[in-house]
């Protein structure tokens, strides 16, 4: 893939194309293997929102931070800084509460043991701070949350939670005029470096 010498990565477009094909073939996987919502029972459905929820309320702007943290350059920083304005800006971690409380979702006490191990391995991923893993990472939620949360709205509707304006999630390193979204122009910087 690429090579990592004191945290610099350095991309070119042939190896940045793969990895985002590989990451939308990864995304188009995990969605498939998806019901469709209407299959599902509401205990199903309120499931899965709620450890979605429990998963990234709480935790999605500590990896925004954790790649600001890893990356050297300051292009990269500076894309990944605009992002956590925006996420905190906008509040993105009450928008997705509201969203939970609508369709009757809100996280409990068994939702949270159910993601904490995996949960926790990311956390310590994130805790190495090694730019090019997190990089991609978050570039995969990047496309997975756009995607997912059309499935997440279609869930949420079916619970009834028909008050919360769904409207596609503009996913928090994807920004208006750019098609492939943060990570993908922070692979792109100057000489490709982070």
């Amino acid at each position: 893939m690429a090579s990592v010498s004191s945290s610099v990565l350095t991309l070119n477009r042939s190896q940045t194309t793969a990895i985002q094909e590989h990451l939308e073939s990864v995304t188009d996987d995990l969605l498939a293997s998806l019901l469709p919502a209407a299959h599902l029972s509401a205990e199903q459905r309120r499931g899965i929102i709620a450890r979605y929820t429990a998963v990234l309320e709480g935790n999605f702007i500590y990896w925004m931070t954790g790649a600001y943290l890893s990356v050297a350059t300051e292009e990269a920083r500076s894309i990944i800084l605009d992002n956590l304005h925006e996420e905190v800006r906008d509040s993105h971690p009450l928008m997705l509460r509201k969203f939970a409380m609508a369709a009757h979702a809100v996280p409990n006490d068994s939702d949270a043991l159910a993601v904490y191990r995996n949960l926790s391995n990311v956390r310590l991923f994130i805790g190495r701070l090694s730019p090019v893993p997190i990089v991609i990472m978050m570039a995969f939620f990047e496309g997975f949350i756009q995607r997912f949360m059309a499935w997440v709205c279609r869930a949420g509707i079916y619970r009834r939670a028909w008050r919360v304006r769904c409207r596609p999630y503009s996913g928090t390193l994807m920004r208006s005029g750019s098609r492939d979204g943060a990570c993908a122009r922070i692979a792109r910087t100057r000489k490709g470096s982070l």
